[in-house]
């Protein structure tokens, strides 16, 4: 509907690009950071606050003095699990968990009676054991035997028994039943004398190896694996009882160092404009700015989204909010970009615009992409969808690869076999495959340059 010979429309691009120099432009943060200067008094952020970029040691003494509290909150069956399966000290200082992370973390329900659960698993593995030690002692010498006749009759299979194997694998299974054993230590030396492991080796037509530590030995593993299992519900709660530890201790101390982190620019304006007074506040930064354009919305997160979205919406007839991106273009999820609050905002605009010319491709790759992601559903997300784009230059304005004179195909695939990666691999994993893209990429950069400068390839 874009007509510009229209003088009214035309004046409106001119003063647009004239004024263009006058707009403030800054990143999301940046411009948090602004609101937060400027409405001190609104939002209860000191003027002086200093901004910490490098949060590596804050990180570390939070995670320090949590690991301490755990110490002191849970048995030593508890925290040999957390060494032998984490969350440790380590995993949390790794985390890298944000105020920003730790607000989002509040919407999850914590694990049904985590600990509960695997104390309730724990005293079945310790009976087991008990089990085991008693009927090693008794009688574990002729089970030992039992195995040793199977593999000099071959009753069991060579390929997974020998002499030399069993004599390693009974001293493991001794040394297990010596020590303090808790369910953190690892119970598979147990595994060569497991009624279903003998089951599994066991030639047909050989008779069955029956004897009690056959079976003591699989009911310690199963109630190992039970306890593993329930195990990973107190994860759960220990990484969450870490973010209710993050949401109260950081504030505090970031209060008393007179310090923020770059999460809590938007935090804090998100609280100023949503909570109590939220309404003159936003009420000022409309005043302030009553046009906001976001560029690359795709990479934005849930809480840049919900900022503008309490300044701006709904229905407000004294304000503009622009959004512009493309939810094709998504990639900064390792950085909490959230296409999804890229899509809520979509279904919540007034009017959605669609650019469908290119002006930089020729005809033939435009046509080509328009093929390549014709098929139904090409994102694996019905909200995202792919509208077909035309060229938008006239033909004679276009430019095409030649070289020697002929015209090259505008689109290629790159297929990568298994060949291609280490001798012997029957998969690609992505680092090799990542290197191998490199250089091709880089030869065939490298060889259209060369061409070029040869008078072999122009434009």
């Amino acid at each position: 509907d874009w007509r510009p010979d229209e003088p009214r429309r035309t004046r409106l691009v001119v003063i647009g690009q004239v004024g263009m120099d006058e707009a403030a432009i800054h990143t999301i943060h940046a411009f948090c950071s602004r609101l937060l200067r400027e409405n001190a008094f609104e939002t209860n952020v000191p003027f002086n606050a200093d901004l910490l970029t490098d949060t590596a040691s804050f990180r570390e003494e939070m995670a320090s003095d949590f690991w301490r509290l755990l110490l002191d909150r849970y048995d030593s069956n508890i925290i040999r699990m957390l060494l032998r399966e984490g969350p440790t000290r380590d995993d949390f200082c790794k985390a890298d968990v944000t105020a920003l992370d730790a607000r989002m973390a509040t919407c999850l329900a914590p694990p049904e009676g985590g600990v509960q659960r695997f104390k309730d698993a724990l005293q079945p593995f310790t009976d087991a054991l008990q089990r085991l030690r008693i009927i090693h002692q008794k009688d574990g010498v002729k089970a030992l035997k039992l195995v040793r006749d199977a593999i000099k009759t071959e009753a069991l299979h060579k390929g997974r028994y020998s002499e030399d194997k069993l004599t390693a694998a009974w001293q493991s299974l001794e040394e297990i039943l010596r020590g303090d054993v808790s369910v953190s230590e690892d119970v598979d030396a147990l595994k060569p004398f497991s009624i279903e492991t003998l089951e599994k080796a066991r030639r047909k037509g050989a008779p069955e190896l029956e004897h009690p530590l056959f079976t003591a030995c699989a009911d310690v593993m199963a109630a190992s694996e039970a306890c593993r299992e329930s195990f990973r519900h107190v994860q759960g709660v220990v990484w969450q009882d870490y973010v209710h530890f993050l949401l109260t201790e950081q504030p505090q101390r970031k209060a008393l160092r007179n310090i923020q982190f770059f999460d809590d620019l938007l935090l804090h304006v998100f609280e100023a404009a949503s909570g109590e007074g939220g309404d003159a506040f936003s009420t000022a930064i409309r005043q302030r700015f009553p046009v906001a354009l976001i560029d690359e919305f795709q990479d934005t997160d849930p809480v840049q989204w919900d900022i503008f979205k309490s300044v701006y919406l709904p229905g407000r007839d004294d304000c503009a909010l622009f959004l512009i991106g493309d939810p094709k273009q998504a990639i900064y999820r390792f950085r909490r970009a959230d296409v999804y609050a890229y899509l809520r905002a979509r279904e919540v605009a007034n009017d959605v615009y669609t650019i469908n010319r290119n002006f930089r491709s020729v005809p033939e790759l435009i046509e080509a992409v328009n093929v390549l992601y014709s098929r139904h559903n090409p994102f694996r997300e019905e909200k995202i969808q792919y509208g077909r784009v035309s060229s938008g230059r006239d033909e004679e304005q276009h430019r095409r690869l030649a070289i020697d004179g002929h015209v090259e195909p505008p689109f290629h695939f790159l297929q990568m076999l298994p060949e291609d990666g280490p001798k012997g691999a029957l998969l690609i994993n992505k680092g090799d495959a990542e290197k191998e893209i490199g250089r091709c990429v880089g030869a065939e950069i490298a060889r259209l340059v060369h061409l070029g400068s040869q008078g072999h390839a122009c434009l």
